[in-house]
């Protein structure tokens, strides 16, 4: 991999993870921000010459020169509050910082534990090392590496055995400043103990559109043996911001995930989910709708790795793109030789409604298990001549039956959405942004 190990786009690199060591009493903590420190002034960023990012050109985040923040007051208050939803329980962190005041944690039900990381960190819980160290840490991408030497903030949700949560739990991530180009570094922890189901819905979002800022999100979730998980992330930060995400579940015997990615937010995005089934019969569906307009770039990256025997695991991205917007979905199976019986599909379909646009696919298939089923599909297309003309005979509009159709193609993967408020959220959201797509 090649990449800029140039770091100057951070303001005071040394001193702030100086900083953040000093207000840990926590040694594996300090020990993982100075071997990622490290790590990042060793590899820095990477560059086009690398395979992984030959059609995602980053230098634009590099172009700038970021702050962290230590103030975590949101200026726009009323719209927030609109934005919550108050039958959910709501984590909210401004500028990658865990406000108290905004957050909805009252009443809430036996066998859920919610805090912030910072305050977890400082009880030192053991769940929590575990989770930062499930994967090597002097073996990390850039972005991972950066999350990790920088992370000061975040949720720790615990749900325990047999534990099912009705409500929906939303982890609120936005940004508020006027002055100064931020960086945040947030990161979830999940971890889902034996026969234990929950609903989780992470945002990122900022209601200040002339605002550049960079978003390095990262999740870490573990499903224990018969857990259950619905999770969504809504990345709707704003067009003139950098969104970085990457998620990682880990899944043991019997657990099932149904996982969420919906893209409408940042000039340049790019979000991975990397799943590792580590356990017979489990069930993965990672589920992807992305909808770039106006010189956005879109990078969509999903990896399942199966482990062990007798699991099933589904992709299905579909992305509506608008006028001059790249796209990239790069999804992988790995199936190791002894995951026999495993059951394996992705899928991508993509509907170009606007001008200048440009997508880059690759699924990629590594089956080394003889006794394995896999399958893939993508598909990229204008809308069909006859589709409209139908629409048309019925007295719509050229570019209204352009906005139906993507919406009937979107409906694949919404109808997948079980929680009602979610479903709602989501499709008013893709509906605003199709709606102001020129289809003309």
């Amino acid at each position: 991999m090649e990449l800029d190990n140039s770091t100057s786009f951070i303001q005071n690199f040394d001193k702030i993870v100086a900083s953040l060591n000093s207000k840990t009493k926590a040694q594996w903590l300090i020990d993982l921000r100075n071997i990622s420190l490290s790590r990042f002034k060793k590899i820095g960023m990477p560059s086009i010459k690398d395979d992984e990012f030959k059609y995602t050109n980053i230098s634009p985040i590099t172009k700038h020169t970021y702050h962290i923040s230590d103030e975590n007051t949101v200026k726009e208050t009323e719209l927030l509050n609109a934005y919550i939803n108050l039958e959910d329980i709501s984590l909210v962190f401004v500028n990658g910082i865990f406000s108290k005041e905004l957050s909805v944690l009252t009443d809430l039900p036996g066998g859920l534990s919610i805090s912030s990381l910072e305050n977890a960190t400082l009880q030192d819980d053991p769940t929590i090392r575990e989770l930062f160290y499930k994967y090597h840490p002097d073996d990390e991408g850039s972005f991972i590496t950066l999350n990790n030497m920088l992370c000061s903030d975040g949720a720790f949700l615990r749900i325990s055995k047999n534990t099912l949560i009705g409500k929906v739990i939303h982890i609120i991530h936005i940004t508020s400043t006027s002055d100064k180009k931020l960086l945040s570094s947030p990161r979830s922890l999940i971890f889902m103990d034996e026969k234990s189901q929950a609903t989780i819905l992470e945002s990122h979002i900022c209601f200040a559109n002339e605002q550049i800022y960079l978003s390095n999100a990262m999740a870490d979730i573990f499903l224990s043996k018969n857990s259950k998980l619905d999770y969504f992330k809504i990345q709707d930060d704003n067009t003139q911001a950098f969104h970085l995400g990457q998620t990682r579940i880990w899944q043991e015997m019997k657990s099932e995930l149904n996982s969420f990615s919906i893209n409408v937010g940042a000039t340049l995005a790019r979000n991975e989910t990397t799943a590792i089934v580590n356990g017979e019969e489990a069930s993965t569906n990672l589920y992807g709708i992305y909808v770039p307009n106006n010189h956005q770039h879109f990078d969509n990256r999903a990896s399942i790795d199966h482990r062990m025997p007798n699991s099933d695991s589904n992709q299905q991205f579909i992305g509506i793109l608008g006028d001059f917007t790249n796209t990239i979905y790069d999804g992988k199976i790995s199936i190791r030789p002894i995951a026999q019986g495993v059951n394996s599909s992705l899928s991508n379909i993509n509907l170009i409604i606007g001008k200048d646009c440009h997508v880059y696919c690759r699924p990629q298939i590594e089956n080394s298990a003889n006794n394995a089923n896999c399958k893939y599909k993508t598909h990229t297309a204008d809308p069909k001549n006859k589709d409209i003309a139908k629409l048309a005979s019925e007295g719509i509009t050229r570019s209204n039956a352009i906005k139906i159709i993507s919406k009937k193609l979107i409906s694949k993967n919404l109808e997948k959405i079980r929680n009602p408020s979610i479903f709602n959220r989501v499709s008013r959201i893709l509906e605003n942004k199709i709606n102001n797509i020129n289809c003309e």
